[in-house]
């Protein structure tokens, strides 16, 4: 039996053959194929919030981390809270108020389920020590 030959035929030929040639390669990330319109701001760090004027950016260091503050004018990282210091203790889900004043953040500790929290935390940038007004 012979396939009758359709421009159909040839176009969902041509798709199969770029869906599979364009499939990563084992051991390969999608950093290492970023379109020019991303950029990679750091190797680390999770749960992303701009601040409101859009010059930072405040993100966890880690799952088990602190937040953490990316100045774009300066590529300078500054660590804002220290609750990894103690043991088994850590910051999640922080959120940047509209105004760019307060970062409002959870406390939780290690091995506990995702969600459990022991308080909300409000961190307000306009009078951390060495911080200037946003």
């Amino acid at each position: 039996m012979t396939i009758p030959f359709t421009w159909f035929t040839l176009f969902t030929l041509c798709l199969f053959v770029s869906r599979v040639s364009a499939q990563p390669k084992n051991g390969d990330s999608p950093p290492n194929h970023l379109p020019p319109h991303i950029v990679q701001l750091t190797a680390f760090g999770e749960r992303p919030d701009w601040a409101a004027d859009g010059t930072k950016l405040l993100f966890l260091t880690k799952t088990f981390g602190d937040v953490r503050e990316l100045d774009f004018g300066s590529s300078e990282y500054t660590r804002l809270t220290y609750f990894s210091d103690y043991p088994n203790y850590k910051c999640s889900n922080p959120v940047v108020s509209d105004d760019g004043h307060f970062i409002a953040f959870q406390m939780g500790m290690a091995g506990e389920a995702a969600g459990v929290g022991h308080g909300i935390f409000v961190y307000d940038l306009t009078k951390a020590p060495g911080t200037p007004a946003p």
